[in-house]
């Protein structure tokens, strides 16, 4: 175990005594510290016994007041004003050659005079004082042996008096108050990276904080100087281990740390310590990465357990997850079926393909509809192009899955060379000659007409007659022209009309025999799986392992 240097680690905290204003956390007085203890489910830790664990010197305070003079040794006077006395706590934990046992009980002065004030962070030495105080007998002892609770007891009682009595008792109580002060001395330098945000009290102001918080990270950094980083990531895994001994679902801890500081700091119980155990130990972290100029193990990367090779990538999308963009996390998230933000934009030219689409898909989000006909895209240089637009969606980490008609040859053009260019990334799929003819024959569309103008109560000639009529057709726009001329106009080309298309397909799959890429699956229903799939896949890790073939629209491996 490395200890870092007393006197440095106390002279940052003094300086931080000196001015408060700069914690970004509350500090809490007795009665705070023990409700917050019995929140994060250490119930034990009443007002009386935090009080007297300050006493005996076990629990060390972060800044003490009085109205009068304090005369204990190693409290330091760091400041006098309007017969207010400041003093920092430099004690260190005693020896005690007859060990701890009942030194809580033992009276000592009241302490009407003066005011104990504590980091949140002191969380972490109460946690260690319930974890190795705690009986260790089972709940069902009494039950299976009701002696050999008294057995256990004075084995118990046995071993702590040895223990408590070594020097390595009051070494490791030593230890665990400077990792709270470490991550304490951080904290208001390295909380805005973390959280977003910033407090500031009057009569500060933003402006005035961040001034007093520019000089307070020269200082720090000057610290972190004089400590090893070995000494800074043997500190920070002890703390992602005791975080795993609380609570061990460390994808949850992840998933909970991307969570707005508000939501995040209101986790209670075990799974509330488990986060702040974690926040000291991103804190700390935070602080030697500014100062040492380089990136050190995120906190799942320092609890028990390694990584192997690419495995963070491979289920986060990046390798620094708590780093990474809005749209990493988002990419994440969705990969877990937890956000629903737009992952997957898909292009359409028409009524029909947004209607045939839009209903496949459902609404459960995820997937966002643009039809081409209908926005201003490349109209006459206003407003967004196709082009730009497609590499916005690799921009912001979204899907692009384009459907177009062949003879849309200026969106065609630029899709092509935008994945030629990699400024694009999804898939792509040209209807030869249009949608309705890529994926139904003359005698389906029919069907699917007369279908729906049964639905609708509209009435039209007999199934053969419309045949008739239709039966030249080589493309939708052809079959609705010739419905049109003989006076069949009640049914168009429209969202219905996809919708009532894409019912059929759904029943079919296939495309039928006699069209000419029969037995082939319709592509109105690989788009539509596809923009499924999307929903829940990695763009990132997609991104690593595909490329879009410039030609056929398809992905091919790399």
């Amino acid at each position: 175990m490395h200890t870092m240097d007393y006197e440095k680690l106390a002279t940052q905290r003094c300086e931080l005594v000196k001015y408060p204003e700069l914690w970004q956390f509350d500090l809490l007085t007795p009665q705070k510290l023990s409700q917050y203890a019995k929140d994060m489910g250490f119930p034990v830790f009443n007002v009386g016994i935090i009080t007297n664990l300050w006493r005996v010197g076990l629990l060390r305070s972060d800044l003490i007041s009085a109205r009068s003079k304090i005369e204990m040794p190693s409290l330091e006077l760091v400041s006098e004003e309007n017969g207010l006395f400041t003093y920092c706590d430099k004690r260190r934990v005693e020896h005690h050659a007859q060990g701890y046992g009942g030194t809580l009980a033992r009276k000592e002065p009241e302490l009407d005079s003066m005011e104990l004030l504590f980091h949140p962070f002191r969380l972490y030495v109460l946690y260690h004082i319930d974890r190795v105080f705690r009986s260790n007998s089972s709940s069902i002892q009494y039950l299976l042996d009701p002696e050999g609770l008294i057995v256990l007891a004075r084995h118990n009682i046995e071993f702590l008096n040895k223990w408590t009595s070594g020097e390595e008792f009051s070494e490791r109580f030593e230890h665990w108050n400077r990792t709270a002060e470490l991550a304490i001395v951080f904290e208001p330098t390295t909380y805005m990276t973390i959280f977003h945000e910033i407090r500031w009290r009057y009569p500060d102001t933003e402006d005035t904080l961040e001034a007093k918080l520019a000089k307070r990270r020269g200082k720090v950094r000057q610290f972190i100087f004089e400590v090893s980083e070995i000494q800074i990531n043997e500190i920070r895994a002890e703390l992602c281990r005791n975080a795993e001994f609380l609570d061990q679902n460390k994808l949850v801890h992840v998933l909970l740390r991307l969570m707005s500081r508000h939501e995040r700091l209101k986790m209670r119980s075990a799974l509330g310590a488990c986060m702040q155990f974690l926040c000291m130990a991103e804190i700390i972290r935070r602080a030697a990465e500014d100062a040492l100029v380089k990136n050190l193990p995120e906190e799942d990367e320092m609890g028990f357990g390694q990584w192997m090779d690419g495995a963070r990538k491979s289920i986060y999308g990046t390798e620094r997850i708590l780093d990474a963009s809005r749209e990493s996390c988002r990419d994440f998230l969705t990969s877990m079926g937890l956000d629903y933000g737009v992952k997957v934009r898909c292009y359409v030219e028409g009524e029909t393909e947004l209607g045939a689409l839009a209903s496949a898909v459902g609404d459960a989000g995820g997937t966002e509809f643009v039809n081409l006909r209908g926005q201003v895209l490349e109209k006459r240089g206003k407003g967004l192009s196709f082009a730009v637009a497609l590499k916005n969606d690799m921009k912001s980490h979204t899907f692009s899955v384009v459907v177009l008609d062949q003879d849309r040859e200026d969106h065609v053009r630029a899709l092509k060379k935008a994945a030629k260019v990699d400024t694009f990334f999804g898939r792509f799929f040209i209807s030869s000659p249009d949608f309705e003819f890529a994926n139904f024959t003359v005698s389906e569309l029919v069907d699917v007409l007369t279908d729906l103008a049964e639905q609708g109560n509209v009435l039209i000639p007999a199934r053969a007659r419309i045949m008739q009529l239709v039966a030249s057709a080589r493309s939708g726009k052809e079959f609705f022209d010739l419905l049109k001329k003989n006076g069949l106009q009640e049914i168009c080309k429209s969202e219905t009309w996809g919708v009532a298309l894409m019912n059929y397909a759904l029943q079919r799959t296939e495309l039928p025999q006699d069209h000419k890429r029969s037995g082939e699956t319709r592509p109105v229903i690989e788009v539509a799986r596809l923009l499924v799939i999307a929903r829940e896949a990695g763009y990132l890790r997609s991104l690593d392992k595909y490329r879009v073939d410039p030609e056929t629209g398809k992905l091919l491996e790399k």
